[in-house]
C-alpha cells in the first residue's frame, strides 16, 4: 500500500467518522464490521474465545477458590500461636478448594516433623496447585497472537 493510497484511506476514515458522529453508535459499528469483512468476524471469533477464558478464570478465582486470606491467616495464625494446630488444620479443611488453604494445612500436618520437613511439604503443595490457578493463562497469550495475525 503506498503513502498516498493509505493518507486517502485515513482521511476516508476521518470523515466518515466525523459523519458517522452524527448517526447512532450501532450504525456506526455496524458499518465497521462490515467494511472489516470476513476477517473482522475471524477476530470477534477469537475476541469470544478469549473473552470467555477471562469469564473462566474470573468465576474460578473469584468464586471457587474464594478465600478472605487476611483473617483466615490472622485466625491461623492465633490458633498456631496458642498451640491449637490440629483445629488450625480443621479449618484449612473448612475451604476444601481454597489454594491457600491447601498450602497451609500441608504445612500445618507436618509442623511436629521439623522445619525443612513443613518447607518442603508447602513447596510441594505451592507446586501442586499453581497449574490450578494460572490453567488457560497462557491461551490469552495465543489468542491476542493470533487475532493479531488475522487483523494483519
Amino acid at each position: 500500500m503506498s503513502a498516498s493510497t493509505m493518507l486517502h484511506h485515513v482521511l476516508e476514515v476521518v470523515l466518515t467518522a466525523e459523519a458517522a458522529h452524527k448517526e447512532s453508535g450501532i450504525d456506526v459499528l455496524i458499518a465497521f464490521f462490515k467494511e472489516g469483512g470476513t476477517f473482522m468476524l475471524i477476530n470477534i471469533f477469537w475476541l469470544a474465545c478469549a473473552v470467555a477464558v477471562v469469564i473462566e478464570r474470573v468465576i474460578t478465582l473469584m468464586f471457587r477458590y474464594n478465600l478472605n486470606a487476611p483473617p483466615f491467616m490472622e485466625q491461623v495464625t492465633k490458633l498456631v500461636l496458642t498451640g491449637n494446630v490440629d483445629r488450625a488444620v480443621k479449618l484449612c479443611g473448612a475451604a476444601p478448594n481454597a489454594p491457600l488453604a491447601k498450602v497451609i494445612r500441608s504445612g500445618l500436618t507436618r509442623a511436629n516433623r521439623g522445619e525443612s520437613e513443613v518447607a518442603k511439604s508447602i513447596e510441594e503443595a505451592i507446586l501442586e496447585n499453581t497449574p490450578h490457578i494460572s490453567t488457560r493463562i497462557q491461551w490469552l497469550w495465543s489468542l491476542a497472537n493470533i487475532a493479531t495475525l488475522f487483523g494483519l
